[in-house]
């Protein structure tokens, strides 16, 4: 196994300025889910730690073909949503969607 250090990782904020993600890659190199442009974060590939509170109930959406059953994660500061996972396909465990523009780089707050 690689030993990982601190300056192996990128840290991100929710825009309240709230430490919420930090990740051993750069945001900028993840691909983009078509559907929303929400950053794919492959769990098996990627190592990762954030702060954000998972909703206790899903958001349902529908879709064109059918309904999509997500797990919102909140800042646990503001409760602005940031990310996603997908319940429903065995492969959506593996993946965690960080909503397009919810985090930045470097931490300040909106007044």
């Amino acid at each position: 196994m690689k030993e990982v250090s601190l300056k192996d990782f990128n840290s991100y904020f929710c825009i309240c300025g709230e430490y919420s993600l930090s990740i051993s890659t750069d945001l900028k190199n993840l691909p983009k889910r078509q559907y929303d442009n929400a950053l794919i974060v492959n769990k098996t590939k990627h190592t990762f730690r954030i702060t954000f509170i998972k909703q206790p109930e899903p958001l349902i959406l529908e879709r064109e073909n059918g309904y999509e059953k997500r797990w919102m994660y909140t800042c646990r500061r503001c409760e602005l949503w940031l990310a996603y996972e997908l319940q429903g396909v065995e492969t959506a465990k593996n993946y965690l969607y960080i909503i397009s523009k919810a985090l930045i780089s470097e931490p300040f707050a909106i007044s």
